[in-house]
């Protein structure tokens, strides 16, 4: 007990030496306990398994501006039309390599200018229409391409000053 004691008071007598006020260390306990209450770390959690279903909520600092990918213009846009809108490929999570996704493979002509996708038959618009070639002819020609419609999207796709 009076071992105890005394480390508290050399703890104290140290942080009076550095001129800390007693003020501030009552005030730093009580927000960092405020802290630990309100925002529990649990190290030694056992892994819940996953399920199907539920809500995933995602915090933003501002609303999207638009729900079109292309016309993006801004995070907030994107951020929401990247859980909406699938591409032909997207990057796998732990590698960061290029993955098939509405296409199921893909060619690339000896020179590079020409790219040939497979597309899966498996995928469907929401209203059971399948997905085809044309929609993605739509997407580039009417959409990307199309010089009414402002597209930081084209830039990708841009080859000196090519499209």
């Amino acid at each position: 007990m009076l071992k105890a004691a005394f480390h508290k008071k050399a703890a104290f007598s140290f942080l009076m030496r550095k001129n800390i006020s007693p003020k501030i260390i009552l005030i730093s306990i009580f927000f960092f306990s405020l802290i630990s209450f309100f925002c529990p770390l649990d190290l030694w959690a056992e892994p819940q398994a996953s399920r199907y279903g539920g809500y995933l909520v995602l915090g933003s600092l501002g609303d999207p501006k638009s729900f079109n990918p292309i016309s993006a213009q801004e995070v907030s846009t994107t951020m929401v039309t990247s859980f909406i809108f699938e591409g032909l490929t997207t990057l796998d999570a732990e590698t960061l390599k290029v993955i098939p996704n509405l296409a199921k493979e893909w060619t690339v002509s000896e020179d590079g200018l020409t790219w040939t996708f497979v597309l899966r038959e498996d995928v469907r618009w929401n209203d059971g229409v399948a997905f085809s070639a044309d929609d993605v002819l739509f997407t580039f020609q009417d959409l990307i391409y199309n010089d009414d419609i402002p597209s930081s999207a084209r830039d990708i796709f841009t080859i000196d000053g090519e499209l």
